[in-house]
């Protein structure tokens, strides 16, 4: 018999096994994946959105400083430019140039924040980007905008939460039981049915 018969071969470290074979390394097909799971996905933005996400939770566990979790520079939306029908309406549209959005373009493809079309996207007509279905126009703008919504949003959530009983993680109170406002059922016992 061969002297090398039962030599060990060496372990190939498998995070996760299917039937088609182990995956060796999960961090970059995690990375990979992005786009696969989000149907607004935009190459170039939603990469950046990730690593932001991925460096804010190393933050909370203490493995980097606050100062090396990246600033997004922009915010790429997509707004709904077409009624259940099928038919063009721009009020969404509006809404988004009132927020700083501009809509993109043919022109915006290959810059940072959408290195190529979306998967599904095409350009419309007019050059704007679109997703496959027509109904949802993708919008972008800069960072100093984006600061400006989102603290629009943060002060419009505080008011109207405003007196509310806010407990640890959240609104602790909507939901929450409270005597006299509960709906009430009695139950009386009579005496036997006949």
């Amino acid at each position: 018999m061969a002297e090398n018969a039962f030599k060990p071969k060496q372990l190939v470290d498998v995070n996760l096994a299917t039937e088609f074979g182990g995956i060796e390394d999960l961090e970059s097909f995690k990375a990979e994946g992005v786009g696969r799971q989000d149907y607004t996905y935009v190459p170039g933005f939603s990469d950046m959105r990730v690593d932001r996400d991925t460096a804010l939770g190393k933050l909370a566990r203490g493995e980097i400083r606050a100062s090396e979790v990246p600033i997004l520079e922009w915010n790429a939306r997509w707004y709904r430019c077409a009624t259940k029908d099928g038919h063009p309406d721009g009020a969404r549209s509006v809404t988004a140039r009132n927020e700083g959005y501009a809509a993109a373009t043919k022109d915006d493809v290959g810059k940072p924040w959408m290195t190529e079309l979306p998967p599904g996207g095409y350009v419309a007509p007019d050059g704007t980007i679109r997703n496959s279905g027509g109904d949802l126009q993708l919008f972008i703008t800069d960072r100093a905008h984006a600061a400006k919504n989102a603290m629009r949003r943060k002060i419009r959530t505080e008011e109207m939460v405003d007196g509310m009983d806010m407990a640890v993680g959240g609104l602790g109170a909507v939901g929450k039981s409270h005597k006299g406002a509960d709906p009430v059922i009695t139950k009386e016992l009579g005496g036997p049915i006949k």
